[in-house]
């Protein structure tokens, strides 16, 4: 049982996470929560309780309040002290699970929501039993993300039709910003909608800015990760562990992909933006921050390495580049590319 303001919920706990960082000491772990009999918690019926260190603190709340500014799919994430059995845990953080209330909340249709791993070759979608049984969504929903997804794994230009190429630029603007490139490969998740039958982005485990971990890397932008890896650099292997990144450079290769990114990543490093972001949700963030000093005093946000990651892409997007020159052995000529 949860007792929240006085009220019982009945629900199923179960330990969650794969890795340590889910385990803040021997007695804070991280649980998946489901509250049973079609009940809501926070207007959720299913989440997961955190060791705040496990998604970097206040991190995932500023990323998760950027992609909510910038029209992405958002996930709830808030803090709240949690007792068990009696004993205070103290400060957990709370996030949001993968369910209707999801989309809905998003003012989205409800529809599925999905994830693929390169290592096993294998598309993962979120309460396919509950919502099949129930009739939340049906079994041409499943066939359809089946057919185009692992029609597309040799080929992702097959699968570039069939995104949403504006919320696409604009999360891999926001991870840029947010130095969050842990969330992309087989951290992505993703979301059909069932009215355009487009593929969104659903951005999650940003997974970055401590001061434990100093200041972030000059050298991570995506245009320059992803933009420089050529797709026929990988069209000949059929390896699916080259998935993403086949997918990514093929994104950086579309012309209208690349038009949006640069915009929203020029619109994203202007100081003003991080400034307005700052003193708009000025409340919210200060809010969660005191349930955070309950169990971590010392914790600060490093709120100038976000400002620093600005002026890295200000200089990204400034270099005089023109022409880049290469000499083939193969063809015994001298290439030229206009970048």
């Amino acid at each position: 049982k949860i007792k929240k303001d006085k009220k019982n919920y009945n629900v199923d706990i179960s330990p969650t996470g794969f890795n340590l960082d889910m385990i803040g000491d021997k007695k804070k772990r991280a649980y998946k929560i489901k509250v049973k009999e079609n009940k809501t918690l926070y207007s959720m019926s299913e989440f997961k309780l955190l060791p705040p260190k496990s998604r970097h603190y206040l991190t995932e709340l500023i990323g998760q309040t950027i992609s909510k500014t910038e029209g992405l799919i958002n996930i709830n994430y808030f803090f709240v002290n949690l007792f068990l059995n009696g004993d205070n845990l103290g400060t957990y953080a709370l996030e949001e699970h993968l369910t209707k209330e999801l989309v809905e909340r998003n003012n989205k249709r409800n529809g599925i929501i999905f994830s693929y791993n390169q290592d096993t070759g294998k598309i993962k979608i979120f309460n396919k039993n509950k919502y099949l049984k129930n009739g939340e969504f049906n079994k041409e929903q499943i066939d359809y993300i089946n057919y185009i997804w692992n029609n597309s794994i040799q080929d992702p230009k097959k699968l570039i039709k069939h995104v949403n190429i504006d919320k696409f630029s604009k999360y891999f603007a926001i991870i840029d910003l947010m130095h969050g490139f842990h969330a992309l490969e087989n951290n992505s998740l993703f979301y059909l909608d069932p009215i355009s039958l487009e593929i969104e982005p659903i951005i999650r485990e940003f997974n970055s800015y401590r001061y434990v971990d100093g200041p972030p890397s000059y050298d991570w932008i995506s245009i320059e990760r992803f933009a420089e890896n050529k797709t026929e650099q990988f069209a000949n292997k059929e390896n699916n562990t080259l998935f993403y990144k086949k997918f990514y450079s093929t994104l950086f290769s579309n012309r209208e992909f690349l038009n949006g990114y640069i915009k929203n990543l020029d619109r994203l490093s202007k100081k003003k933006y991080l400034d307005d972001l700052f003193k708009n949700n000025k409340k919210l963030f200060n809010k969660q921050l005191s349930f955070i000093h309950k169990s971590y005093p010392g914790y600060n946000f490093p709120k100038e390495y976000m400002y620093l990651k600005q002026d890295h892409i200000r200089k990204h997007l400034s270099q005089k580049k023109i022409l880049l020159s290469r000499y083939s052995n193969v063809k015994n000529e001298i290439e030229i590319e206009n970048i």
